[in-house]
């Protein structure tokens, strides 16, 4: 019920947004004229670096409001992200109502799997590579018991079979839907100028990394100045801006030690409420050295800045 009421609202938030204006409101900010949520997004995405979006901050005249447009000015990354991240999970809820799959689906399904970390069991791992063969040798591979199967019935044993693939895609997609949600804006801005110093930072500058990212393979980033001896990490370099908030987002959504993270976010789903940024700090004690005290320095710049009032998915 409650995932029907998810499916409904994602069609709904896209639908929404394609047609309407959205607005950035930040707390005490002068009145101004709102674009367009896509007419904005396009501006900025198209001059995607950090240095592009720096060189309309340097000037202002005070900390505060270089801080206030640095939020307005990453806000279409934020969304633009996030979108790309609804389509991925309203094609799972539908999915998720209809097992049996065509294959052009099934495949978009091992791809997502592939790309969020998630471990396929062995019917599904089995369709993918050789199909069906329709005999108690093949119908065993796919979990089919002995007492199941009995006479060699080729019918019987396909049946099986398609029951025992759309049980495994269940669970794919089951697993799926908790990695595949939207990370809060309130929660991406809050790291985002935490991470790179408000878009100041050497690594922010050199290579579009607002969150600090790391990578291992030579050449990847850029080097840390002071890095311990013996340590090989770089700090990721993107291409764009839009890339870094995805890398960012994908981040949280796969690795295994945000799960708690992850967890905030599918509870609040379960009581059909809206994820929120400051809930889902819980699960950052392990994205920084700093443990407990980086939560509270999130959830601090969140509520000073009164980003949870931000519109969210």
């Amino acid at each position: 019920m409650v995932l029907a009421k998810q499916h409904r609202y994602i069609v709904a938030a896209l639908s929404f947004l394609s047609l309407l204006a959205i607005g950035v409101f930040l707390p005490k900010e002068p009145a101004v004229e709102l674009k367009p949520l896509y007419e904005l997004a396009h501006q900025q995405i198209a001059a995607s670096s950090v240095e592009n979006v720096m060189a309309q901050i340097d000037g202002l005249p005070n900390a505060k409001k270089k801080q206030r447009r640095f939020f307005k000015l990453l806000w279409p990354y934020i969304q633009e992200a996030n979108l790309n991240i609804l389509r991925e999970r309203e094609r799972l809820l539908r999915w998720q109502a209809y097992p049996e799959l065509l294959d052009a689906e099934q495949a978009q399904l091992l791809t997502l799997a592939e790309k969020y970390r998630v471990k396929l069991p062995k019917a599904l791992k089995l369709s993918s590579k050789q199909g069906f063969e329709h005999d108690q040798e093949s119908a065993l591979m796919y979990g089919v018991t002995v007492e199941d199967i009995g006479d060699d019935d080729t019918t019987a044993i396909h049946a099986m079979q398609i029951e025992a693939l759309n049980k495994a895609r269940a669970e794919v997609i089951e697993t799926l839907l908790k990695k595949v949600d939207i990370v809060p804006a309130s929660l991406t801005l809050s790291q985002a100028a935490i991470e790179s110093a408000w878009g100041q930072s050497r690594f922010a500058k050199e290579g579009n990394n607002l969150f600090g990212v790391w990578c291992y393979t030579p050449g990847c980033g850029v080097k840390p100045l002071h890095r311990a001896p013996g340590d090989r990490h770089e700090v990721k370099r993107y291409e764009s801006l839009l890339g870094s908030v995805e890398d960012y987002m994908l981040n949280l959504n796969r690795n295994r030690v945000y799960r708690k993270l992850r967890d905030a976010r599918f509870n609040a789903r379960d009581f059909g409420e809206k994820p929120l940024g400051a809930d889902m700090a819980v699960g950052l004690k392990r994205y920084s050295a700093l443990g407990t005290r980086y939560i509270t320095m999130v959830r601090s710049v969140i509520k000073k800045y009164r980003l949870f009032e931000l519109p969210s998915f």
